[in-house]
């Protein structure tokens, strides 16, 4: 009897352990692959000197079980004016940031001119971070390298069209962006904007 006892005990103390490991490897494995990688095309689209209108894409964007319009309109009012508030400032931040990334290459644009290419970014999953754990790491760990505890992650696409053809010449898969925590959403969520920028100016 004592023996059923303890051999149950350690099965029902396995299972949930097998469950954290478990999560933790998929954590990591999602981390460890390259943030973005090439689906189709040529990345050397990127380095070539060109106008490219850029545009963000939110109608399949899931926030855990929910569509971005359900989180939104569960969050309320004075969130869904936020969200395009920060939308709207991201527009502008972002063609900036990669811009001055990518000097000698391709140039983005929110302005109604005459480009060469659409550089669309569809965000299929997104998590808004919190700013919870941003302070509490900031405070246990000043000097952390990465600061990315409670960053926006978000996981898409993008697609780069020639606007002359309507062909996507480069599509890129979008694998785990994380930007840094802070206790402003708009930060955490410019943060991961500016990080995907940096890391696609970086790819060869």
């Amino acid at each position: 009897m004592k023996k059923y006892f303890l051999k149950t005990r350690i099965s029902f103390i396995r299972k949930p352990m097998l469950c954290i490991l478990l999560c933790l490897f998929y954590v990591v494995a999602l981390f460890a692959a390259k943030p973005v990688t090439v689906q189709s095309g040529d990345i050397s689209v990127i380095k070539k000197t060109s106008i490219a209108q850029l545009e963000f894409n939110f109608s399949d964007t899931k926030v855990g079980n929910e569509t971005l319009d359900e989180y939104k309109a569960r969050r309320g009012k004075v969130f869904i004016r936020e969200w395009k508030a920060i939308v709207a400032s991201t527009k502008i931040s972002l063609p900036k940031f990669f811009n001055s990334t990518n000097k000698k290459g391709m140039q983005l644009t929110t302005e109604a001119v005459d480009a060469s290419y659409k550089f669309v970014i569809n965000v299929n999953d997104f998590n808004t971070g919190d700013s919870f754990s941003g302070t509490i790491a900031g405070w246990v760990n000043p000097f952390h390298i990465s600061g990315k505890a409670g960053g926006a992650l978000m996981i898409g696409t993008i697609d780069i069209i020639d606007l002359k053809t309507n062909n996507v010449v480069c599509r890129l898969n979008i694998n785990g962006i994380k930007g840094k925590g802070n206790i402003s959403f708009e930060h955490r969520f410019q943060s991961m904007f500016n990080y995907l920028a940096q890391t696609i100016c970086r790819m060869k």
